[in-house]
C-alpha cells in the first residue's frame, strides 16, 4: 500500500518508498549511564543495506531485560537508544525486502534473525548463529544494535 498512514495526534506521515518521506530527527530514549537515561532528538534511523527495514513505533514498553541495562546489572554502551519491543509500521524498506510492504503493521521482536543460517532455515531463529539484540550494543566495541522507540 502506498499511502499515507494516520499517525500520532492524527498527523499524517508519507510512506512513499523513500528516506526523504521520513522525518530528519526523532525522539528517543539513551541510555547514559547505570540509571540514567533522557529522552533526546535523534537522526531518524534509515535503509541502510538491502534487507533493512525502517518501522515506525507507534507502542513499545519496558521488559525486565531493560531494567537489568538501566540499573547497571549488565553492562551495555553509553548512547544506545532502549527498546526491545515494539508494534508498528513499515515506513521504508531496502531492495532486498520482500515479504514486508509499506503501511504493513508489524511486531517487532527483541532477538533480530538473519533468516538465511541453517537454524533460521529449521525454523530455530530463536537460536541464530548471526542473531542480534535490539537495544543492547557491547560497551566496549559498540557493536549491536540501537532499540525500538
Amino acid at each position: 500500500r502506498r499511502s499515507s498512514a494516520k499517525l500520532e495526534k492524527g498527523r499524517a506521515w508519507p510512506m512513499e518508498g523513500t528516506e526523504g518521506a521520513l522525518p530528519a530527527r526523532s525522539s528517543a530514549v539513551v541510555l547514559l549511564g547505570a540509571r540514567h537515561v533522557a529522552v533526546t532528538e535523534r537522526e531518524t534511523p534509515h535503509v541502510e543495506i538491502a534487507t533493512d527495514a525502517v518501522v515506525r513505533v507507534e507502542v513499545s514498553a519496558v521488559c525486565g531485560s531493560d531494567l537489568h541495562v538501566w540499573s547497571g546489572r549488565e553492562a551495555c554502551a553509553v548512547g544506545t537508544v532502549c527498546g526491545h519491543e515494539c508494534v508498528g509500521t513499515v515506513v521504508a524498506r531496502g531492495s532486498a525486502v520482500r515479504a514486508l510492504e509499506l503501511g504493513t503493521k508489524v511486531i517487532v521482536s527483541f532477538s533480530v534473525a538473519c533468516g538465511a543460517c541453517y537454524l533460521c532455515s529449521a525454523a530455530l531463529s530463536s537460536r541464530c548463529q548471526h542473531a542480534a539484540v535490539l537495544g543492547w550494543r557491547d560497551p566496549s566495541s559498540g557493536a549491536g544494535l540501537h532499540g525500538a522507540q
